[in-house]
């Protein structure tokens, strides 16, 4: 979609959790942001944002508890990073204010997979007239900081495909 109506701000708090999390558990390897269009209907686009890692992955028992509040998960394979053990809790809580779901998939040691999808409305006549806060493509704009803020960490960046998908390589 060229122009949808959410929350910016939310959006791009859930990417960039994902997207630190997928950095601090890749020491080497390959981190995707991926975006699609799932559905449409008159008012609404249902959009897919997924963040992929070949980092440490995690064993199904411990994706389970992953968005329940003050969960870390103990492992020693990685030095276990600083962090409260809220951030994935917090975006579940925002994707579902979003109306959407938030959701994992994982292979110990091999990668993580999370990925969630939210509505956004479609804008009005008058959305667009009126310059309306939101009506832009926050989708692109949520992105487009992500890779800013990965730029600003120096990784590697390949960008191809329709739907937007960038691909970064890590160590």
């Amino acid at each position: 979609p060229q122009i949808v109506v959410g929350d910016g701000l939310r959006l791009r708090q859930v990417v960039l959790n994902l997207l630190s999390n997928a950095i601090k558990f890749t020491k080497e390897g390959t981190i995707w942001v991926r975006c699609f269009k799932e559905t449409d209907t008159e008012t609404n686009h249902m959009v897919r944002i997924e963040v992929e890692d070949t980092g440490v992955g995690m064993h199904a028992s411990d994706c389970a508890k992953l968005f329940t509040l003050f969960t870390k998960i103990s492992d020693k394979r990685v030095a276990n990073p600083a962090g409260s053990g809220l951030g994935l809790a917090i975006c579940k809580q925002l994707v579902t204010l979003m109306g959407g779901v938030i959701n994992v998939t994982s292979e110990y040691g091999s990668g993580s997979k999370f990925a969630f999808s939210v509505n956004f409305r479609r804008p009005t006549a008058e959305d667009v007239e009126d310059g309306t806060e939101g009506a832009n493509n926050q989708i692109d704009d949520a992105l487009e900081y992500t890779d800013e803020t990965l730029n600003a960490l120096s990784l590697d960046t390949g960008v191809s495909g329709a739907s937007r998908s960038e691909e970064r390589r890590v160590g």
